[in-house]
């Protein structure tokens, strides 16, 4: 095979390979904004609701099962670093799934992105799924 040859072999492995990388600014913007709902904590369906929102100026917030939360995000590529964390102080019946919710955020260090999943996992293997709310 000539070089002449290997021109159009190269820009095509080129445009399949680049194809394939995965842009963490582009996962961030579509995580930044909509707000998501925690579906399971550990791989347990989660009993009660919580969501969860990323904002551009490196906030999160969202809503616990008895609390309104707020804190610091950090983001490098698919790592991320959640806290400290605040929240409103009214009780609930649901103030154990509450606390346990809450301390798993933020423990999270990796962030992936599915589709319209959130998934967030912490060193240990800790973890937290999320669907984008509708």
């Amino acid at each position: 095979m000539c070089s002449s040859d290997l021109g159009p072999l190269v820009l095509s492995l080129w445009a399949l390979l680049s194809g394939c990388q995965v842009d963490p600014t582009a996962a961030l913007d579509s995580v930044t904004g909509p707000v998501w709902v925690v579906q399971t904590l550990d791989g347990a369906a989660f009993p009660a609701a919580a969501t969860l929102r990323f904002s551009p100026d490196g906030r999160v917030s969202g809503k616990a099962p008895c609390n309104r939360y707020f804190g610091a995000v950090k983001f490098a590529g698919s790592d991320l670093s959640i806290g400290p964390l605040g929240s409103t102080r009214m009780a609930c019946e649901a103030l154990d799934e509450e606390t346990r919710y809450l301390l798993a955020l933020a423990s999270m260090t990796e962030l992936k992105l599915s589709r319209d999943q959130l998934i967030l996992r912490d060193a240990s293997g800790r973890e937290l799924t999320f669907k984008k709310q509708d």
